[in-house]
């Protein structure tokens, strides 16, 4: 279903500021903060759930073909070049960003690391060791690390890292690298701070996530708000509440979205179209975006789904009587399809989007919530209200939270890169990680009852 796009950011989005929950400063300097100042918040964090991990409960697996299976056709994912950065006084930076499949090179020689886009930004990096995936390389242990981006950044007096998520050199030349890195000066007076991605695919992530909050308000843990001065919608008055979240690759920005079907972006995230001037027949409730982050997709509750940008419409459930209404939407990894999952966790499949199972013949403690598609596209998880996981495909069942007492329902997961684990959060922003999704915080103890799901 194609519609006519209307420009949210214009109509409703005077009066936007940005989140008093995420302090500018923390998200310069939040990775060289826990990895320079030694603090063990990560570590420790994880350490609290490991019993929740412990207790996990085999669950069925029934199939219940509701949407007959296509054929596969996967394409090739695209790959990514870009950079996005920030700079300026800590206190208020200002975001840049640079998106572009040429203008951006890397060289490694000697040790060096040199990095540069536009025609005067760069980030030099040696004496931190060798580069491998996963390295944190910061000023403390001896590195130095120069960011050039309006003012020059280090490499004396300043508190800087880097982190390499990715990095392949073939016969010294740079294949591909992906990288966040930031710096603050000794004064506090200014930062650079941003990602790089080279010649990468989507899936190349920051082992981060995102809650998202029914009000607008956007909070990242983990690696993830090392580029955090996106700003969200907190203080900002909404005809609906938000309802879904989809970022795009590298963690350059987001798109949210609300139940009118109005659509706000943020960082490199464009606006591509809304529902938000149109009258529905049911409310949006989800949302995805396609892997070069062309396009969206939202879905309302009873399955119409509306495309954007370079997302194409495959089909929806709009025309059909549903038993239980739609509650959420995965797109596959070559953004050629998609599935709908409802509350009763019945399964369709669009595109090249797969059938391998569903819960709708079964009877479930809690109604299903939401779910997250392997990286491979060849299954899929699906979570309850009560923290049940369902795996269908090649999703392996890494630990629920079905046997667990909670504070609040679970609202949402998603999935580790490499599909070795998930999280699951609920209404009060409590995080519950599984497999090799590593807990990075949460909202458990800050007061809030309205956090709608969450995002990578």
């Amino acid at each position: 279903m194609q519609t006519t796009p209307g420009d949210d950011s214009v109509r409703r989005e005077p009066d936007h500021r940005r989140s008093t929950k995420r302090p500018i400063l923390a998200a310069a300097i939040a990775v060289a903060s826990v990895t320079l100042l030694g603090t063990t918040t990560v570590a420790g964090a994880s350490a609290a759930h490991l019993a929740q991990q412990g207790i996990v409960r085999a669950e069925s697996q029934g199939a219940h073909p509701m949407a007959a299976p296509v054929a596969p056709r996967y394409a090739a994912v695209p790959t990514i070049s870009k950079v996005t950065t920030g700079s300026g006084d800590v206190t208020s930076p200002s975001l840049q960003v640079t998106t572009s499949s040429t203008g951006i090179g890397a060289t490694y020689a000697g040790g060096v690391l040199t990095v540069t886009w536009g025609s005067a930004n760069s980030l030099v990096v040696s004496g931190g060791g060798p580069l491998t995936p996963g390295a944190t390389i910061d000023s403390i242990n001896g590195a130095s690390i120069t960011a050039t981006s309006g003012r020059v950044c280090g490499p004396i007096g300043t508190i800087a890292a880097v982190v390499i998520d990715s990095f392949e050199l073939v016969n010294g030349t740079v294949r591909s690298l992906a990288l966040q890195f930031g710096c603050v000066t000794a004064q506090l007076d200014f930062a650079v701070f941003g990602t790089v991605g080279l010649n990468v695919p989507p899936s190349t992530r920051a082992p981060g996530y995102n809650l998202y909050e029914g009000d607008g308000a956007v909070t990242s843990f983990g690696d993830g708000t090392f580029l955090d001065a996106f700003g969200d919608l907190s203080g900002t008055t909404l005809n609906k509440p938000v309802v879904g979240m989809a970022t795009t690759p590298l963690d350059g920005g987001y798109w949210l979205v609300a139940g009118d079907g109005g659509v706000f972006s943020f960082g490199d995230a464009r606006f591509y179209g809304s529902t938000g001037n149109l009258r529905l027949n049911k409310p949006v409730l989800g949302m995805a975006a396609t892997p070069d982050a062309g396009g969206y997709w939202f879905v309302a509750s009873d399955g119409g789904v509306f495309s954007y940008g370079d997302a194409h419409f495959y089909g929806s459930t709009g025309a059909i009587h549903l038993n239980k209404p739609i509650v959420g939407m995965a797109a596959t990894p070559d953004g050629k399809g998609y599935w709908l999952v409802a509350s009763d966790g019945g399964i369709f499949s669009f595109g090249d989007a797969r059938f391998f199972g569903s819960t709708g013949a079964m009877h479930l403690n809690q109604p299903i919530v939401g779910m997250a598609p392997t990286p491979d596209g060849n299954g899929y998880w699906l979570v309850a209200a009560d923290g049940g996981i369902f795996t269908f495909g090649d999703a392996r069942f890494r630990g629920s939270a079905g046997a667990i007492r909670l504070n609040s329902p679970i609202v949402g997961m998603a999935a580790t890169a490499d599909g070795g684990g998930y999280w699951i959060t609920a209404a009060d922003g409590g995080v519950f990680s599984y497999g090799d999704a590593t807990f990075a915080g949460s909202l458990g103890d800050a007061g809030v009852n309205d956090v709608a799901g969450m995002a990578r």
